[in-house]
């Protein structure tokens, strides 16, 4: 067995191999996820798709192994591991975390020339659409006003206008 196979075993899960389909879909977890967080995609998919899913160190059976702690090292580690499965149409798929390093993997895939056959990212925005990112650290904005039975406040509800900008037609809310 070469270095490599041994290092896509620790990265690499094949819940149900199927290597004789024409295309494969690598799914990419969100931070803190695990690879068995797809095993249903994978089980749906058996019958069109060589599913791989992509176990991060220091998640699951790979806990006792330190973590890589940036986004480049994780993309750099998984296009290497990734290299020899490109042999048929490859599609990445990641959510959230998982579609950022999807996104850096295929970049790194098309500087080398062999860019993978699509990227399909869940629960993150595109790389285009700047937004500040600190959703995880700041209390969403509300606005209140008050109630006609009493003193108190409420939030108001905000709704996303009918305006269509952005590349590719995407929709883009502003509040």
């Amino acid at each position: 067995m070469s270095i490599h196979e041994t290092e896509a075993e620790l990265w690499i899960r094949r819940f149900h191999p199927a290597p004789e389909k024409p295309i494969r879909l690598v799914c990419l977890p969100h931070a803190g996820g695990t690879a068995s967080s797809f095993f249903r995609y994978s089980q749906v998919l058996a019958a069109t798709a060589d599913v791989l899913t992509i176990q991060y160190p220091g998640r699951q059976d790979r806990r006792h192994e330190p973590p890589l702690t940036t986004v480049s090292a994780l993309a750099d580690r998984i296009h290497r591991v990734l290299a020899p499965y490109h042999d048929r149409p490859l599609f990445l798929f990641g959510h959230s975390m998982g579609g950022v390093l999807g996104f850096e993997v295929a970049r790194r895939m098309e500087r080398e020339g062999r860019p993978p056959s699509g990227l399909i990212v869940s629960g993150r925005r595109a790389p285009d659409i700047y937004a500040a990112d600190n959703v995880h650290t700041t209390a969403a904005p509300t606005t209140t006003t008050p109630t006609a039975a009493s003193s108190s406040t409420r939030p108001t509800s905000r709704t996303c206008s009918s305006a269509w900008t952005g590349s590719a037609g995407r929709r883009r809310c502003t509040w």
